[in-house]
This record gives C-alpha cells, sequence and structure tokens, in this order.
C-alpha cells in the first residue's frame, strides 16, 4: 500500500474510537489473516520499493508490520504493509506530469507483484489501482469511467513499464528485497538501496 502526496497516510486507531463489536471481530479476523500472508505482503511491499529505487524515487519507509487504521474519512481497515516516498520534490525533479507519471509507476508496481504471484490477488493491488486513477485524473486523464478505453490504455503503460523495471535483472533485486523484508519486517531506504546494490540491481 504506498503513500501519495495529494493522500495522508492513515492513522493507526486508537482505543478511542468506537468500533462495533462485529467490525471489531472482522476487523481481527483480517489481521490474523494479514499476519499468515507475510510472504504476499513483503513480496508487494518489495516491488513497490524496487520500483521506486528505480524510478529516482527517494524512499522514506517500507514495512509490512499488520495494523488496523483509518483512512481521512474515518473508515477502518487492516493494512498489511506501506511503501511511502519523499513527494515534496518530484515537481521540481520530474516536471508536474513527470512526477504524476513517475508515482502512477509506483503504485503499479503492486499490480504488477499481484499479477506475477501465481495465485495473486488482485483485490490486494485495489489501492494502488486508485492510485494510478488519481494521478491519471491529475494528468488529465479521463477517469470518470474506469472502463474508457484512454485509462485503461494508461493503467496498462504504466503496469509494464513497472513490470520492466522490477524484471530489468530477473528479478534478482526484488527477490532480495522481499526475503529481507520477510526476516526483519521493516526495511530502511538504506538497507534496500544496499540488497539491490549488492543483488548487482540497483
Amino acid at each position: 500500500m504506498p503513500y501519495f502526496a495529494d493522500r495522508p497516510k492513515p492513522v493507526e486507531l486508537k482505543q478511542s474510537i468506537p468500533l462495533s463489536t462485529a467490525t471489531q471481530r472482522e476487523l481481527k479476523s483480517l489481521a490474523r489473516a494479514c499476519k499468515k500472508s507475510v510472504g504476499a505482503s513483503a513480496w508487494h511491499e518489495a516491488a513497490h520499493a524496487v520500483v521506486g529505487v528505480r524510478l529516482g524515487l527517494t524512499l522514506q519507509s517500507i514495512d509490512i508490520r499488520v495494523r488496523v487504521v483509518h483512512d481521512h474519512e474515518g473508515n477502518a481497515a487492516v493494512s498489511s504493509g506501506y511503501t511511502s516516498y519523499r513527494a515534496d520534490d518530484l515537481a521540481e525533479r520530474f516536471g508536474v506530469v513527470g512526477a504524476h507519471r513517475a508515482c502512477a509507476i509506483f503504485a503499479a508496481a503492486g499490480i504488477a507483484a499481484e499479477e506475477d504471484r501465481l495465485t495473486g490477488d488482485l483485490a490486494a493491488a485495489s489501492d494502488d489501482f486508485n492510485g494510478i486513477v488519481r494521478f491519471a485524473k491529475l494528468i488529465g486523464i479521463p477517469t470518470h469511467d474506469r472502463s474508457d478505453p484512454i485509462l485503461k490504455s494508461f493503467v496498462s503503460d504504466v503496469t509494464d513499464v513497472a513490470r520492466r523495471l522490477l524484471s530489468v535483472d530477473k528479478g534478482v533485486a526484488w527477490t532480495h528485497v522481499r526475503t529481507a523484508l520477510v526476516a526483519q519486517k521493516t526495511l530502511t531506504p538504506e538497507k534496500v538501496v544496499a540488497l539491490m546494490a549488492r543483488a548487482g540491481g540497483a
């Protein structure tokens, strides 16, 4: 689950936020399921990290810690990982359109990761898809109809770029980052870059 400049990071739920008993049961069940799928979460978040580095984005954090969060609309959910990057200098470095496109490619890494897994759950990349749509809209691409061929072409294009960035070294760096993430649960940006360099794929 990546985070972008136009989307504040969800805040972890505090005990004071009331949740119905049914909602609490559902969230606990989801949390247990997330903990059992550490490898899948690591594969997903490692993809964001590797693509981010290869795009030239400045990573801020990457982890596969399970937590219950709420977004800016107050919706509660279970998250099994976050990968974030510095966004305040993107327009200056890439240009406005280039920055939005880079962010869309970063998000598309989650889709590429889920498609890569034999039992990939594309529902796990729904936030990533929504992120791509958000950046498509900022670029000026029509987004009111998710079946619009222009939007579908943009999603396909950025996902293809993400897939190529993940496979330039046959996925070796991606595997290294994923393995370390499974073992350590949290990686610093410096550790991600070092792992990629060690794999010869930075």
